[in-house]
């Protein structure tokens, strides 16, 4: 099935979110920023890094797109989908990981009811940047859209 890009982004992100706020998951006390929604959470580069909050971002980025059938009525679009996972960056590497690989399970060999199937889903270590510890999950996806 086919769907628009606002459908597509909005069915990814409640994957993401049923494993990420499952009860009794890792990740259920960490807030995400998400697309267009506002946040207070505090995102400055001064304190402790042992006390510095756990956070998240989501996005989704299309990189190609064209038709798909003769005549123009179906599309298909390639994209890159980034979850960033920040933890305090007092050697809080293995809880990054952690939250790493329940955004990587929700989105391993899945598809949306919409037509947007993940594939290529890995991390990406960044390291310590500023006040946290910061992984990546990364995935590859295409969206059928009519």
């Amino acid at each position: 099935m086919a769907c628009n890009f606002e459908t597509a982004r909005t069915q990814t992100m409640a994957l993401i979110l049923a494993a990420w706020d499952a009860p009794g998951a890792e990740s259920e006390d960490v807030p995400v920023k998400w697309p267009n929604v506002a946040s207070d959470l505090d995102q400055s580069q001064e304190g402790d890094t042992n006390n510095a909050p756990k956070w998240a971002r989501f996005t989704m980025e299309y990189t190609e797109g064209g038709a798909r059938s003769i005549g123009g009525e179906r599309y298909e679009y390639e994209g890159l989908l980034t979850f960033e996972i920040y933890t305090p960056g007092g050697g809080n590497d293995r809880l990054a990981l952690r939250l790493a690989e329940i955004v990587a399970g929700a989105l391993r060999n899945q598809s949306t009811a919409g037509g947007v199937s993940f594939y290529k889903v890995r991390p990406r270590i960044v390291g310590n940047e500023g006040l946290w510890y910061r992984v990546d999950v990364l995935s590859e996806f295409k969206h059928i859209g009519a």
